[in-house]
């Protein structure tokens, strides 16, 4: 192996331990606001807007303010979304 392949096998590494780490302290907080349930979904905020307006990703609103979606519906659409 190449110093430069090492050098790459070991960036991808940490990058890997970076994502893993932000998914866990995202699991930690359960309600997401639009922007970030678009990232953690790898989508545009107007994804997101529209699967809302299409019903098909429920919101839960506080003090009738912004928009928040549960992470366990996110991860319903992905898990009803999967190609078997």
């Amino acid at each position: 192996m190449t110093a430069t392949n090492a050098f790459a096998l070991e960036i991808a590494h940490l990058v890997a331990e970076q994502i893993k780490a932000e998914v866990q302290v995202q699991r930690k907080r359960r309600l997401l606001t639009c922007v970030e349930a678009a990232d953690y979904l790898g989508v545009s905020d107007d994804t997101i807007r529209n699967l809302h307006a299409a019903e098909e990703l429920p919101t839960v609103r506080i003090n009738n303010r912004k928009l928040h979606f549960d992470i366990e519906d996110l991860d319903k659409l992905i898990a009803d979304r999967k190609s078997r």
